[in-house]
């Protein structure tokens, strides 16, 4: 998911944050993914970013038959060379060409989500992606709702704060980031909603830097 919460269709205006703190100087993580009943499977994060567009592989664990999982995030060294993206060329392909960067020499890589793939794949092509799964306080396809969040991480290779208001068709987005070298957790927040003053699908999300303070789940989305 990119930097924006789900679009409904109903007639709201919705106002929201975008909540970013420092991950710690690792990229593990474990969960329990709540609503996942299939066979044991490997989990994939990847990148598709410019200058390459074949996956980039950031990191790989396992998902186990009740929903349980471990994940590495690559670190350090290990992170790759291909598919970095400059910071604001990044926010320009998420449609934002007018936020400030206080680095513009930063670079970033991102994960929205984590591919599903069978057990034992050793290449993870994308014709066998079973789905994926994706942090979140309630599924996506449910109407947002007061106080929603939804993860993304962000991985840089220098401190930086990313500020500005990006527009869209369907509303406006407001950031406030301060993102540390190496892995962020980026939470997306519904912060408030309002009606609409017409009948069309519009939203404002408002974006700004806080500490999270409460464990999100996980989610299953099958192909």
């Amino acid at each position: 998911m990119s930097a924006t919460v789900i679009r409904s269709c109903l007639a709201i205006t919705l106002t929201g944050l975008l909540l970013s703190l420092a991950w710690a100087q690792h990229g593990s993580f474990s969960g329990i993914v709540e609503d996942y009943s299939g066979e044991a499977a490997m989990l994939v994060a990847e990148t598709r970013q410019s200058p390459i567009w074949f996956p980039v592989t950031l990191g790989q664990g396992h998902l186990a038959t009740d929903g349980s999982f471990e994940f590495e995030l690559v670190t350090g060294e290990a992170t790759p060379s291909e598919g970095v993206m400059p910071i604001l060329e990044f926010f320009t392909s998420l449609g934002c060409e007018t936020l400030k960067v206080s680095n513009d020499d930063a670079t970033i890589f991102a994960v929205f989500d984590l591919r599903v793939l069978p057990e034992g794949e050793l290449e993870p092509f994308y014709a066998a992606t079973l789905g994926t799964i994706y942090q979140a306080s309630h599924p996506h396809n449910t109407v947002p709702r007061l106080g929603d969040f939804t993860v993304n991480r962000f991985c840089v290779n220098k401190e930086v704060t990313v500020t500005g208001t990006c527009s869209y068709a369907w509303g406006e987005q407001v950031y406030e980031l301060e993102l540390k070298e190496g892995w962020n957790t980026v939470v997306e927040e519904v912060a408030a909603l309002e009606p609409a003053t017409d009948l069309s699908d519009y939203m404002i999300v408002r974006s700004e830097t806080r500490t999270l303070s409460e464990e999100l789940h996980w989610f299953y989305r099958p192909f």
